[in-house]
């Protein structure tokens, strides 16, 4: 089931189309999301493109080979670079870009 909702503020997607970076060591997680964020975008007839990482090394080299995303969804508990770090690497290169950090855990609900 997909629902949304925003603390703090929201993106209008509307507005344009949109490169979403998705991140998740675990396939079926990503998958979810993946299906969540088109149905999302097709109830509001928006157009997104959608980048999907098993790894936040594997999002890393994305950015450093030029992909711009103007989202990021990262799973706090990947193996290698977590979550939290990826998006404290995104944000050195990309530093408007809007992370959302998603997780089961109590444990980096602060840090997000």
């Amino acid at each position: 089931m997909c629902k949304w909702g925003a603390v703090g503020g929201f993106i209008d997607l509307r507005k344009y189309d949109m490169l979403i970076f998705i991140c998740d060591d675990e396939e079926q997680d990503l998958a979810a999301m993946q299906a969540c964020l088109e149905k999302a975008a097709a109830d509001l007839s928006v157009d997104i493109e959608i980048s999907a990482y098993s790894s936040g090394k594997a999002l890393m080299k994305a950015v450093e080979d030029g992909a711009k995303p103007e989202l990021a969804i990262l799973d706090i508990y990947i193996e290698g670079i977590n979550g939290i770090e990826a998006g404290r690497g995104l944000r050195s290169v990309l530093p408007g870009l809007p992370l959302a950090f998603l997780t089961f855990s109590r444990d980096f609900a602060v840090d997000a």
